[in-house]
């Protein structure tokens, strides 16, 4: 059976803070690192959160000693004071919609150990307090070990993810690590479904046909050096469409990295309020990443070897141990109702070797390739993807 070691607060126990007490500039490096690594890449569509990743990362650090909290905490260019930033982003980033806000966000995090192992319950009391985090005891030997853990995923990202047949955890396994990202709001001005037609995508193997939603509203347009840009309200999210000037490719938006800081600050930015006439297509794009090989390139090396791997701050045991599995479960779709995203990191360690001036108009025609992102209310990045073919 599984029990309870602590369970995750209630979402209404969480103390949101203004934005001016909160900043997200720390999750920056780490930022730009990943998306270099999963996004630049072939044509196909890809999405990740970096947020996501960061919060699995961090709390799996914190289970570490020595070169192994070393080593990641290099690649997220964090410290033991990092904490603390991490913890406020994840208060800020629950919340469930009321009456003015038709908008749920969901950070969620678990520890899954071992039960034959003895582990340290003041470092799993910390990760609660500081992350929300839940834990629990399995009993290897149970059949339903892997469905409460599945369970766990589901409930925290909204059912939005396939995990029915995953098997997380199994004989050989002595932890697994979750982060989980939920994002279901609707669009402050929602696009009309009578007003979705068809309509061509330049992507880049060719001209495809997609739907197009359509739609006018009062907003902001924003300009780059190599890009232009809309914000879209949805609940208390914002979805920023970027869109590369045309002679630029999507790859040289992001190898530029300008857009991550004008999503961070966008008065950086020349920026123009205007009537927009909008023409976004719909799009359903997922995405699963192996991310064992990426972090290794990265410098994150002695968490996956046994003769290295040291996760005695959490675990106390003789036994050698590896992260025998470090994977990213992304998915995001747009309607014209609005949006609905979900992202799982999962990391699982295995016993064993190894101004008021009259408005002008706007035409903001997303027709090729282009990037989105999903930012929480303190510009923090918690979703970001390309898409290069809306039909795919």
């Amino acid at each position: 059976m599984t029990r309870t070691i602590f369970s995750a607060p209630e979402a209404s126990a969480y103390v949101y803070l203004e934005n001016d007490d909160v900043n997200s500039d720390f999750l920056q490096a780490a930022v730009d690192k990943l998306q270099n690594s999963l996004l630049v890449g072939d044509n196909t569509n890809r999405v990740y959160s970096p947020f996501c990743l960061y919060l699995c990362a961090y709390i799996l650090a914190q289970t570490a000693k020595g070169s192994c909290r070393k080593q990641i905490y290099e690649f997220l260019e964090a410290d033991d004071t990092t904490a603390d930033k991490l913890h406020n982003l994840v208060n800020n980033n629950n919340y469930i919609g009321d009456e003015c806000f038709n908008n749920i966000c969901r950070v969620g995090a678990s520890v899954w150990i071992n039960d034959r192992l003895s582990y340290s319950k003041d470092l799993l009391e910390r990760l609660r307090n500081l992350f929300n985090t839940a834990s629990f005891g399995v009993d290897v030997k149970a059949k339903d070990s892997a469905k409460k853990m599945n369970a766990w995923i589901k409930e925290m990202t909204g059912g939005f993810l396939n995990r029915e047949n995953e098997s997380p955890f199994d004989i050989d396994s002595a932890l697994a690590i979750f982060s989980t990202v939920y994002i279901n709001a609707g669009w402050e001005n929602e696009f009309y479904e009578e007003d979705t037609k068809d309509g061509v995508f330049y992507a880049k193997d060719g001209k495809v046909n997609c739907r197009y939603m359509r739609g006018t509203e009062t907003g902001e347009a924003f300009y780059g050096k190599n890009f232009s840009a809309y914000k879209k309200y949805a609940g208390q999210n914002d979805v920023w469409f970027i869109l590369p000037e045309k002679g630029c490719t999507v790859e040289d938006v992001l190898l530029d990295g300008s857009y991550l800081k004008m999503i961070q600050n966008p008065e950086s930015v020349t920026h123009k309020e205007a009537e927009v006439t909008l023409r976004v297509p719909k799009f359903d794009i997922s995405n699963e990443f192996d991310m064992v090989k990426i972090l290794c390139s990265l410098g994150v090396t002695d968490i996956f070897d046994s003769r290295t791997c040291d996760l005695s701050a959490l675990i106390n045991s003789d036994e050698e141990m590896y992260v025998s599995k470090f994977t990213h479960s992304v998915r995001m779709k747009i309607t014209e109702k609005g949006i609905e995203a979900a992202a799982l990191a999962e990391c699982a360690v295995a016993c064993g070797c190894i101004p008021n001036e009259p408005l002008g108009k706007i035409r903001f025609n997303i027709d090729r390739p282009f990037l989105f992102a999903v930012t929480g209310t303190d510009n923090s990045v918690l979703m970001s993807g390309v898409v290069n073919d809306p039909t795919e």
